[in-house]
């Protein structure tokens, strides 16, 4: 036996320790030195052999710099994040009080420097301040753009604050003070629909082999799997807004109405691109993949196009 055989390395990003120790993946008692990978918040280890792991903090990260969560981190720039402008870092009580950095989101909202604990709120005067997310000054969370709000936007009166429509079938005209619910044309169906200026952007034709869900707002094919932008429903809008621990979506999502009606007051472009990004696909609306059962709350043959 030589003696290499007989020892164990203890790299970086990891530390050892003398004594009984329980190893659970074993359920054996491992009385020979064993290894752990550093874990927890800012810890991490640059060295080999070491019997304890080095703590970043909030003043070791740096300029722009927080410790985060992690695990088996061989150096301090793996045991840190950075907050950038436009964001800004918090203890929420969770994961031993390590910082979680987040955008600045909400009306009139922005961060310009870095590293900071809170958002500074948009001073705008007479002009309404925006649903930011993410602004990097001032002038991104006023509306400065004219005297007309946009179309597929409206100004939400009571806080005077422009937001951006999304749900199903909501679409708004210029100078909007809310969305409206489009009443489809026969032979079409609302849809999910975001800064729509329109009926028509809102509400899809049926066409032959299609059909429709009332309950998930969707209209797509009865047996194949749908694109990304046509499996965006109520259902998915409904478990975006509950998961607000990595998405932030606010709390003021709208449950009290039916599901076909789901509708947030609080979306952005940043939001709605993640979640076209996380449906990168759909299933078939109506039908399971062997194309033998009905998806509850879903027909296609009552809503087949003649």
């Amino acid at each position: 036996v030589h003696l290499q055989d007989a020892c164990k390395e203890v790299p970086s990003g990891t530390y050892y320790t003398d004594g009984f120790f329980f190893d659970g993946d074993t359920n054996n008692y491992d009385t020979c030195y064993p290894i752990h990978n550093c874990y927890g918040c800012g810890t991490y280890q640059n060295e080999t052999k070491q019997t304890s792991c080095n703590i970043a903090s909030t003043e070791l990260c740096g300029e722009n710099r927080v410790p985060k969560l992690v695990e088996a981190a061989t150096n301090l720039d793996e045991a840190c994040q950075s907050v950038p402008v436009g964001h800004y870092f918090y203890s929420d009580g969770d994961n031993d009080d390590c910082p979680t950095v987040h955008a600045c989101r909400g009306c009139g909202l922005y961060q310009n420097e870095t590293k900071q604990r809170s958002c500074k709120e948009a001073s705008c005067g007479f002009v309404p301040s925006v649903f930011a997310e993410g602004a990097t000054e001032e002038a991104q969370a006023c509306y400065y753009e004219s005297n007309t709000i946009t179309a597929g936007q409206y100004l939400d009166e009571d806080e005077y604050c422009v937001r951006n429509c999304l749900g199903c079938g909501m679409y708004s005209e210029e100078n909007a003070t809310s969305c409206q619910r489009a009443d489809c044309p026969l032979k079409s169906y609302p849809v999910i629909g975001f800064q729509a200026t329109s009926v028509k952007q809102v509400c899809q034709t049926l066409q032959a082999g299609q059909g429709v869900s009332l309950q998930q707002c969707s209209v797509g094919s009865c047996f194949e799997r749908s694109g990304a932008s046509s499996s965006i429903t109520c259902g998915v809008l409904q478990d975006y807004a509950r998961d607000e621990s990595t998405r932030t979506l606010s709390s003021s999502f709208t449950q009290s109405v039916s599901v076909r009606h789901c509708h947030t007051r609080d979306a952005t472009e940043q939001m709605w691109q993640a979640l076209i990004t996380q449906c990168s696909h759909g299933d078939a609306l109506c039908h399971d993949q062997m194309g033998l059962s009905n998806v509850k709350g879903c027909d296609c043959d009552d809503y087949l196009a003649s």
